[in-house]
């Protein structure tokens, strides 16, 4: 019997995120978010806004139309979220006249104010390479203003407008973003990204979509890390949301995923192993970026079927296996691509087998890693005999689920029933890989022989039945309790160690006012009634007369009528 996963798997909870974020319930008419321009003096006037600024500081004013800010001994608020920083590739630094502005230091270095937008030049006057810088700055220095700020007033917006005509200018002249740009593009949208409140505005905005198309998919991995580093980070964050995921998925963001781990495995066209700078760190965003991808059904095709993206994920596993935070991720992209059904193709993962194995022999003590390595592991052995072969094959494997599994019980019987849900979860799906691979007669018989999977077995059943009579156990008592019934019943086909402990486990169970557990235990004994020595015990009147007792309880409950003639 395959025994299939009957709830999903744990709950993507943003604890392992690290970032829970939800759609904003507003939204903005394309019609309220034309594009934007940051409007600079021109030179002649220069002389005058001087003139304004000194009496607009002596009477008290804090700023105007001219675009200067009272300096206040509190100084600048600055966002919390910064993105990360490189001394080998900074951005270009920034006069501090032009991050801090004062009454002193209106102009910019170049002669020119840029810090209004209301009056004078537009952005289309600057380079790409200075624009991007000075929406950075802009960005970076605007303090916080009281309250939820509206209408063009918000510094978010403003950004995301004036990046959007920044890049659509680019794309009207066929010209590509300049390199220069890559980094404070990058590093403006993550800060942008890190507010939920400005995923209404990306909504409204081509800007997600040309950025990938734009930007990231011009950048080189290993030239431009921290550029990649960045822009990952933001769009991990975006696909949060539904609307910008198939929005990003549309503008070829999974095949451009691929393509980059493919270079941070090391796996280049000349077969070069390569050490890219920041590897790591663009590796976890990346992979964290995927797996929000694959809750895309337009994702989940293109990365099973368009671009050979299983390869390529073994290929990170072997490489970056190390590293906790990425084998979590890993694992997590495992877990849903075990599960996709007929409709995605669902995907055989005989392949994977060893990268999975590779994954929890390293980090058995992860539990938000192994509950999902065990989970794909079960799908695996249920796909078929291909998949129970390869768990088969792969040296190890099993004997390391069966460490875990004599681990896992001991903690669990040792410690209260509020703190081990995770534990009997790992469990759950590790008994149900063996459970599954005992349809094979070579896994079955390999699984009936094994003294440490049986010993743990036996010690789940008297552990379950001690809570019953006790009344301990919360949520859902019975799910452990069949899981190891079920596999109980397979592995019971194949001459089994421990078979006189097992029925003494088993049919305490037969009582259960679950039917569903007592039916479950009555074909154990069932299968366990083969060997000679439980046939001696079941031969006892009392036993024989609970048994009875089950059998006439699923009758009565499938034929309410023979109950009454009774």
């Amino acid at each position: 019997m395959v025994i299939q996963e009957s709830r999903e798997e744990l709950a993507e909870d943003d604890a392992d995120q690290q970032h829970s974020r939800q759609s904003s319930g507003g939204s903005i008419g394309r019609s309220s978010l034309r594009t934007a321009e940051i409007r600079l003096p021109s030179i002649r006037g220069q002389q005058q806004l001087q003139q304004q600024h000194q009496q607009h500081i002596h009477s008290g004013s804090g700023g105007g139309k001219g675009g200067t800010w009272e300096k206040k001994e509190t100084g600048i608020v600055r966002k919390q979220f910064r993105p990360a920083t490189s001394s080998s590739s900074a951005a270009p630094s920034c006069p501090a006249e032009e991050l801090y502005p004062d009454e002193d230091s209106s102009l910019g270095s170049n002669g020119q104010c840029r810090t209004d937008k209301n009056g004078g030049d537009s952005i289309e006057d600057m380079s790409p390479q200075e624009a991007c810088q000075h929406l950075l700055n802009l960005l970076l220095a605007r303090p916080e203003q009281d309250g939820v700020p509206d209408g063009n007033n918000g510094p978010g917006e403003h950004a995301i407008k004036s990046a959007e005509a920044l890049l659509a200018r680019q794309k009207r002249k066929r010209q590509r973003l300049p390199r220069e740009c890559f980094l404070p593009l990058s590093k403006m949208m993550f800060l942008l990204a890190s507010d939920d409140d400005n995923d209404r505005l990306f909504c409204c905005s081509s800007l997600p979509g040309d950025l990938v198309e734009q930007a990231l998919g011009e950048m080189d991995v290993a030239g431009d890390a921290e550029a990649v580093l960045n822009c990952y980070g933001a769009l991990k964050l975006l696909s949060h949301n539904p609307e910008l995921l198939e929005r990003l998925c549309s503008h070829g963001l999974v095949p451009l995923l691929v393509l980059h781990l493919k270079v941070l495995a090391g796996l280049g066209e000349d077969g070069r192993q390569g050490k890219v700078k920041l590897g790591k760190n663009v590796t976890f965003q990346a992979t964290a970026c995927l797996r929000n991808c694959l809750n895309s059904q337009r994702g989940q095709a293109e990365f099973v079927s368009g671009c050979g993206g299983l390869a390529v994920l073994d290929a990170v596993a072997e490489r970056f296996s190390g590293s906790r935070e990425i084998s979590c991720n890993l694992a997590r992209l495992y877990s849903v691509l075990s599960q996709l059904g007929e409709a995605q193709q669902q995907r055989d993962l005989s392949s994977s087998v060893r990268a999975l194995h590779r994954l929890t022999s390293l980090h058995p003590s992860c539990s938000e890693l192994v509950v999902r390595t065990a989970f794909a592991l079960g799908n695996v052995a249920a796909q078929g005999d291909s998949g129970r072969s390869a768990l088969l094959a792969e040296n190890g494997l099993l004997e390391c689920l069966a460490e875990m599994m004599d681990e896992r019980t001991k903690k669990i019987a040792s410690s209260s029933s509020s703190g081990r849900k995770l534990d009997e979860d790992i469990l759950v799906k590790t008994i149900r890989v063996f459970a599954n691979l005992a349809v094979l007669p070579e896994g079955g018989h390999w699984a009936a022989t094994n003294d440490r999977l049986v010993r743990c077995l036996v010690t789940l059943l008297e552990r379950k039945a001690d809570e019953q009579q006790q009344g301990e156990g919360g949520g859902d008592p019975h799910y452990l309790l069949l899981s190891a019934l079920s596999a109980v019943c397979n592995l019971s086909y194949y001459p089994i160690v421990r078979h006189c402990d097992l029925y003494d486990g088993v049919l305490d169970h037969v009582h259960s006012a679950d039917l569903g557990v007592a039916a479950e235990a009555a074909r154990a004994v069932g299968n366990l009634s083969r060997m000679k020595p439980v046939r001696a015990r079941l031969g006892e009147s009392e036993n024989m007369a609970r048994l009875m007792e089950v059998v006439d309880r699923q009758a009565d409950q499938e034929n309410p009528m023979a109950r009454d003639l009774r």
